[in-house]
C-alpha cells in the first residue's frame, strides 16, 4: 500500500502547519501560555495520574475490540496487538489521513492480514465509533437538559440502526459484487467476507466500543470540569465535540485548531465565555496529546512477537515476501 502526496494533500498539510503555528502564537498573544497552563498547578498529581491511567486503559479496551474481531489471527498475541493499536493511535492523532492508513499497514506488517480484510474492519470500527459517540451525546443532552423522551426515542432508533447496518451492508456489497466480473468481483467479495459474520461478533465489538468511549469521554469531561464550573452533561458534550473532529475528515496535524474548535463549539452554548472555552479546549487537547505521546512511547517497549510457525528471528513481512516468491498467497 503506497501513500501518494497529491496537490490536495500537500495543500492540506501546509494549511495544517499554518494553523498549528497560528494557534501557538495566538494563545501566547491573547492569553499567554503561563496563564493558560496555571490551573494545572492546582490539580493533585495523584488525580492526574489516575486520569492518564484510565485513558491508557481505554486504549487497552480498543485493542480488545481488534483482538475480538480478528480472533483467529491474533489469538495469544495480545502484546503485539496492543503495540499495533498504540502505534496506530499515535499516527492517527499526529497525522491526518495517513494515520488511518497506518492501521492496514501495521496489520499487514505484524499479522500478514491483507488490506482487503483490515480496511473493511476499520470501516466497521469507525461506524461503531460514530454510533457510540452520538449515543453518548444524547445521554449528555439528557443529563444537561432533561429531554428524556426525545433522547430515549433517538437512542432506540440508533440501537436498531446497528443491527440493520450489520444485516444490510453485506447484502448491499453482495448486490454490487454481482454487477462485476473478474479481479474486481473478487476484491469486492473479499471486502464482503471481511465484515462481521455473527451476532456474537457484532455484540462483542459494540460492547468494547461502548466501554472504550465511555471511559475516555468521562475522563475528558472530568478534565474539562477542572477548568470551568459546568455539570457533567455539559462537560461530556465538550469532550465529544473535540473527539468528533478526530473521526470526521476535518482533522489537522495533531488536531491543532480543529480539536479546539470542536470543544469550543460544544461548550459555548453552556453559557461559557469564549476565552474560558478556548483555554479549556487548549488544556484538554494538551492532556489528550500527552496521553497519546506517552502511549506511543510505551508501544516501543512492547514486543512485536512472532507469528506461530515462523522460525525465531524471521519477521512476518519477510515470510510474506518469501511466500509470494514461491507462488504462495498471504492471508
Amino acid at each position: 500500500m503506497r501513500y501518494r502526496f497529491t496537490h490536495t494533500r500537500w495543500g492540506r498539510l501546509q494549511l495544517s502547519i499554518l494553523v498549528f503555528v497560528g494557534l501557538i502564537a495566538g494563545v501566547q498573544y491573547w492569553f499567554g501560555w503561563e496563564s493558560v497552563l496555571a490551573p494545572w498547578q492546582q490539580l493533585p498529581v495523584e488525580r492526574i495520574a489516575v486520569a492518564v491511567l484510565l485513558v491508557l486503559l481505554s486504549y487497552v479496551v480498543r485493542t480488545l475490540r481488534v483482538v475480538g474481531f480478528f480472533a483467529v489471527e491474533l489469538r495469544g498475541r495480545f502484546p503485539s496487538a496492543l503495540k499495533l493499536m498504540l502505534m496506530n493511535n499515535l499516527w492517527n492523532t499526529l497525522l491526518p489521513t495517513f494515520g488511518e492508513l497506518s492501521f492496514p499497514i501495521l496489520m499487514r506488517r505484524y499479522f500478514i492480514i491483507s488490506p482487503t480484510r483490515s480496511l473493511p474492519a476499520l470501516l466497521w470500527f469507525r461506524l461503531l465509533d460514530l454510533y457510540v459517540i452520538f449515543l453518548l451525546a444524547l445521554v449528555s443532552l439528557m443529563l444537561n437538559r432533561g429531554s428524556w423522551w426525545l433522547a430515549a426515542s433517538v437512542i432506540a432508533l440508533l440501537t436498531l440502526a446497528i443491527p440493520l447496518i450489520y444485516r444490510g451492508l453485506p447484502r448491499s456489497i453482495g448486490y454490487v459484487e454481482r454487477k462485476f466480473k473478474g479481479a474486481l468481483k473478487q476484491r469486492i467479495s473479499e471486502v464482503r467476507k471481511a465484515l462481521p459474520t455473527s451476532w456474537r461478533l457484532l455484540l462483542l465489538t459494540s460492547w468494547w466500543t461502548l466501554a472504550n468511549w465511555a471511559v475516555k469521554l468521562v475522563v475528558f469531561a472530568w478534565i474539562i470540569q477542572q477548568f470551568v464550573a459546568i455539570n457533567l452533561g455539559q462537560a461530556l458534550l465538550g469532550a465529544i465535540g473535540g473527539e468528533l473532529t478526530t473521526i470526521l475528515p476535518v482533522y489537522s496535524i495533531a488536531g491543532v485548531g480543529t480539536y479546539e474548535a470542536g470543544v469550543v463549539a460544544a461548550l459555548v452554548p453552556a453559557d461559557i465565555g469564549y476565552q474560558e472555552a478556548i483555554k479549556t479546549a487548549v488544556n484538554l487537547h494538551l492532556f489528550f496529546l500527552s496521553c497519546t505521546l506517552l502511549s506511543g512511547f510505551l508501544s516501543y517497549l512492547l514486543p512485536q512477537g512472532e507469528l506461530p510457525g515462523l522460525p525465531s528471528g524471521r519477521s512476518p513481512m519477510t515470510a510474506s515476501r518469501r511466500g509470494v516468491r514461491k507462488g504462495g498467497r498471504s492471508a
